[in-house]
């Protein structure tokens, strides 16, 4: 099956493409309606493909790939689908490469250490075997070694965390229970519940925050043309509003601007990585995934606090200000 490689963005961009969901004037195609029989309101076909996944899912239009064959069977039946081999990549290169970039931007010792980890993982077909060390040992042998990887980076960056919080003065109390809540998951959740929780938590710290700190744009699009009563419009839009409540405050700060503009490339690279790398690991390996899950956690906010302490990163953030309260005095001469 050709398609049985593609990742979970590529299926998205192939439904939409094949829906018109970016075009205004071309309709859903009719056979297409099983799938999806009318355009989203709120859709916006200039958002980014990651917002237009999210805006998807919550409008029930979730894919896997058994209902992604069963769209491009239809679409086979009703048009001639041409597969352009020189330009496809398999999922274990597009994995692989969303993998690379992340290693690449955030220049950091323990995605580095995780990078060979997963690279000799998934190339273990060219390691030798012997008769002693079959396949199957030689596969539990580097899982368990990543796993092992994992819980060390986790305890190391956690401890980092901590010092961190009492350098700011912040009560035990309240460092115990903040880091208490990355200790691991609920054991009626599933990986895969858990996988999609921690997803989309960190979409919303890796490309909402930075976005609306820097930009003060809501990723709601168009919430005026909401098909909604009154009543449930006004509770909807106050469920998602909380979401930006916080942040108010922090939109166009002047240092925080430049710093959320330093941070969003990994942190968007890093959560790409996250939504692609399924089935890599097998799925009996419950507590390799929810390791993985936590690690990226902990990735995030220790990749922050790292960042907060770089000297280049201040000098060029001093820099951008001052060059900023230069323009803004400029400004204000040349109004007198």
């Amino acid at each position: 099956n050709e398609f049985c490689y593609y990742s979970e963005e590529l299926m998205y961009k192939t439904l939409i493409s094949y829906c018109n969901l970016d075009s205004e004037t071309k309709p859903i195609p009719e056979f297409l309606h099983n799938f999806i029989s009318e355009k989203i309101d709120t859709y916006d076909a200039k958002s980014s493909i990651e917002e237009k996944i999210l805006l998807l899912k919550e409008h029930g239009k979730s894919l896997n790939m058994g209902k992604f064959n069963s769209i491009m069977k239809q679409v086979y039946l009703h048009n001639e689908v041409y597969l352009h081999k020189g330009l496809q990549m398999s999922y274990h290169d597009q994995v692989m490469e969303s993998l690379l970039h992340w290693k690449e931007c955030s220049e950091n010792q323990k995605v580095n250490g995780f990078y060979e980890l997963f690279e000799t993982y998934v190339e273990r077909d060219q390691i030798d075997v012997t008769e002693e060390t079959t396949p199957e040992i030689l596969k539990k042998k580097l899982l368990d070694d990543l796993e092992d990887y994992l819980k060390k980076q986790i305890d190391y960056m956690k401890n980092e965390i901590r010092e961190f919080m009492m350098d700011l003065n912040e009560r035990d109390n309240s460092i115990n229970s903040i880091l208490s809540k990355f200790e691991g998951w609920d054991e009626d959740l599933s990986y895969e519940n858990f996988g999609m929780f921690v997803k989309n938590y960190l979409y919303y710290v890796c490309a909402i925050v930075p976005n609306y700190i820097s930009k003060g744009t809501c990723a709601v699009k168009n919430p005026s043309n909401w098909k909604l009563m009154k009543h449930d419009y006004d509770k909807l839009w106050k469920k998602v509003d909380e979401k930006y409540n916080p942040l108010n405050n922090l939109v166009g700060d002047l240092y925080l601007v430049p710093f959320m503009n330093e941070i969003k490339n990994c942190l968007k690279k890093m959560h790409t990585f996250l939504v692609e790398f399924y089935g890599f690991f097998p799925s009996d390996r419950k507590s390799l995934y929810g390791r993985y899950f936590l690690f990226t956690i902990h990735f995030v906010f220790h990749y922050l606090i790292s960042l907060s302490r770089n000297d280049d990163i201040h000098t060029s953030i001093i820099q951008r200000v001052n060059r900023e309260e230069e323009e803004y005095e400029e400004h204000l001469l040349d109004e007198d």
